[in-house]
């Protein structure tokens, strides 16, 4: 495991790269955000279109060495990795070979077991399935093999009675949505995500299950600072959020057991996912790792005219709010807006552009959109957190985007 790296000659976070004429204010946002990563980097990349908007980095991608970010360095993009997944869902639905209403156990009958034959592509995708934590005491070898994690999601017996309630499965989403997409198609994610996306897009730099030429050029995680000199609202919902985040259940949505040691500590999972069979493995949760600038233009590919990665039924179904239930608890608060495999537009706990934009955000802080009304993908990456609510800084750049898209 790594320690956290110090290197005096880090390249400072002065942000570098293009921004168009009218978005300066966003640019501006960005060398604010930068400012606090100490010793750590950051990317971010707007695009229209096949229009970029706004292209910049700033930082460190690996302070040991002095490495900078550069436009193409890829990083781990946390949970962003499960909107990925969701297109590639989206993408099996549209050449009709899955069902979002369909029972899981359709495609996977084993799954079935334990209270589990009712459960939908829905259920999954939404967090609703009842599945956000296991009995099964893993280790960090049973998910490199994956089967064993599968064998304990056939056996597990929901937290609540699927459908009814809604609580945020961290890295259980990606094994089962994952499953669903192999039993479907043959093909495990990291190739769909290879050949739906990456290819589709002229070979974006995004990738699930890193080569040694991802690895090579990677941002290295860093573990999180607690303290931020940005102003941090912490709202009643973000409050219990915290909160709720030491629950039983919702330390064990991430620990997988004793999987991931030590998770109390802030620094453990990120530590955990700079190891390189980690990221060789894919983690399908959390494992994506892209550049700002593929992320931002594979979600500007779903929403733009044409020849768009994901049809209008798609889009729509990507917007659409489901009924309300019962927030159970976990690591997401109760007023984050989950759709099917996506966040939704909230504005006192994950602001994007706008009521039409779909997205995820990552464990520090990453997030990554498109936003329907306008035609724009956003990403932005980087590689430590700064203060205990993630958000504050891509609020800052979100803002700034907002007032110049109003004016553009």
């Amino acid at each position: 495991m790594h320690a956290t790296p110090r290197a005096a000659d880090s390249p400072a976070t002065i942000p570098t790269g293009y921004v168009a004429p009218g978005f300066e204010e966003v640019r501006d946002a960005f060398a604010l955000a930068a400012s606090v990563d100490d010793l750590g980097g950051s990317a971010l990349s707007i695009v229209r279109g096949d229009t970029t908007l706004v292209d910049l980095v700033a930082g460190s991608a690996d302070p040991r060495s002095g490495r900078a970010w550069e436009p193409d360095t890829p990083s781990v993009v946390f949970s962003v990795s499960k909107a990925v997944l969701a297109i590639l869902a989206l993408k099996l639905i549209e050449a009709g070979e899955l069902g979002l209403d369909s029972a899981v156990a359709r495609y996977w009958p084993e799954f079935a077991q334990a209270d589990k034959a009712e459960i939908t592509v829905r259920d999954v995708l939404a967090h609703r399935a009842g599945l956000m934590a296991l009995d099964a005491d893993l280790t960090a070898e049973d998910i490199l093999a994956v089967s064993p994690v599968l064998r304990a999601i056939e056996v597990q017996t929901p937290l609540w009675t699927p459908g009814t309630a809604f609580g945020y499965h961290a890295l259980t989403y990606g094994w089962i949505v994952g499953e669903i997409l192999r039993r479907v198609s043959g093909a495990n994610a990291g190739d769909l995500v290879r050949e739906l996306i990456a290819e589709a897009l002229g070979g974006a730099d995004i990738t699930l299950g890193a080569s040694d030429d991802v690895l090579a050029r990677r941002a290295l995680l860093l573990p999180p600072l607690l303290e931020s000199p940005l102003p941090i609202d912490v709202t009643p919902s973000l409050q219990e959020a915290l909160q709720a985040a030491t629950a039983p259940e919702a330390m064990r949505s991430l620990s997988m057991g004793s999987a991931i040691p030590d998770i109390a500590d802030p620094a453990a999972l990120v530590t955990a996912l700079n190891e390189p069979e980690f990221l060789r493995a894919g983690v399908p949760a959390a494992g994506v790792m892209a550049s700002a600038r593929a992320l931002a233009r594979m979600f500007a590919a779903t929403v733009r005219e044409g020849d768009a990665l994901l049809c209008p039924r798609s889009r729509q179904t990507a917007l659409r709010s489901l009924p309300d239930v019962p927030w159970w608890g976990g690591l997401a608060p109760r007023t984050a807006r989950f759709t099917t495999g996506f966040l939704l537009n909230n504005e006192a706990d994950r602001r994007m552009l706008s009521p039409t934009s779909f997205g995820h955000d990552g464990a520090i802080g990453q997030l990554a959109f498109a936003d329907v009304e306008s035609g724009i993908g956003f990403a932005w990456a980087t590689n430590r957190q700064v203060g205990l609510v993630a958000a504050t800084r891509s609020t800052l750049i979100v803002d700034a985007l907002r007032a110049c898209v109003r004016r553009d």
